[in-house]
């Protein structure tokens, strides 16, 4: 196998499952079964890699826009929760790839447009390959008759997420292993009030940022909480992906940056620059997000860099 090609699906593997490999006989059966054909570098993806679990990443594609990936569908086996929630891998005739071919081969906007589902974002919503051209398309559950192009072809879909995964290691590299009370010296003792955001960011800043989920982070920078070294890791997160989710809804962490004021940036000029260039640069895709006011990102193109230094 090429190892360029090798090392770019590596970069999106968390954790590989050798229990669950495949040999070309099993996948001429799986085509044979689907009357499909599965695209090149997606065969070699399951020959090397069937099963394994794949980092949660957000890339660009096509038009710019952000999509996740979460999950690529199984070849011959499917994922059984035993009753202690430890999951394993059987093949009992039908794997996870082949059950989602099945699930979806009667509505009309698959059989339409000729689409295969393979991956799945994380929230569940499938990609599909096109079967003349390999063009990935994503299916949101709420639109289902409109599939979206998300990638030109399945290669650009991996490469965009082997992007993503180089993003998220400098990303990684940013996070102090220091907590936010042992940077500010400032310990604030027991919450007075039972909260879950007040109990949430009291224990979140006493762990080491780099233990820090997003989640944690959003949650403190919406709170105007440890600024000076969040910003940092909070820009890189939304320059990667400006319409992440991390919570609640798409661009959340985005629309938290947005409600900041010049004061809060005072610290972080350089950030403050970066961010509002993130926005200027991604107009139309977080304009597309319900959650974010026009007036937040209006005020944001409005800001005079100058006022946060």
């Amino acid at each position: 196998m090429d190892i360029e090609k090798d090392l770019l699906f590596e970069k999106i593997i968390s954790i590989e499952r050798p229990e669950c490999a495949v040999s070309e006989v099993d996948l001429l059966s799986v085509e044979q079964a689907l009357d499909i054909r599965i695209p090149k570098i997606l065969r070699d993806y399951y020959l090397r890699h069937n099963g394994a679990g794949i980092k949660t990443l957000y890339a660009f594609g096509c038009e710019q826009d952000t999509y996740g990936l979460h999950g690529i569908e199984t070849v011959k086996y499917r994922s059984k929760y035993d009753s202690d929630n430890s999951v394993t891998y059987v093949d009992d005739g039908e794997g996870s790839f082949e059950r989602t071919v099945k699930d979806f081969a009667d509505y009309d906007a698959v059989i339409d447009n000729h689409l295969i589902p393979f991956a799945y974002d994380e929230v569940g919503e499938m990609y599909f390959w096109q079967e003349e051209t390999s063009e990935v398309y994503i299916i949101y559950s709420d639109d289902f008759e409109n599939p979206v192009k998300a990638f030109d072809s399945i290669s650009e879909f991996f490469e965009a997420f082997a992007r993503a995964a180089d993003l998220k290691k400098e990303l990684d590299d940013l996070k102090p292993g220091r907590s936010l009370e042992e940077l500010e010296n400032d310990r604030w003792g027991e919450p007075s009030y039972g909260s879950y955001v007040v109990t949430t960011s009291h224990s979140a800043r006493q762990k080491p940022i780099n233990r820090l989920t997003d989640e944690e982070i959003r949650l403190l920078i919406g709170q105007k909480i440890g600024l000076k070294y969040l910003l940092p890791i909070a820009v890189k997160m939304v320059e990667s992906a400006p319409a992440r989710m991390v919570t609640y809804y798409q661009g959340d962490l985005t629309k938290y940056l947005l409600e900041l004021d010049h004061d809060n940036w005072k610290d972080n000029p350089d950030e403050f620059k970066r961010f509002r260039k993130v926005v200027t640069e991604n107009l139309d895709s977080i304009r597309k997000i319900e959650e974010i006011p026009n007036d937040l990102i209006s005020r944001m193109i409005d800001m005079d860099e100058d006022a946060c230094l």
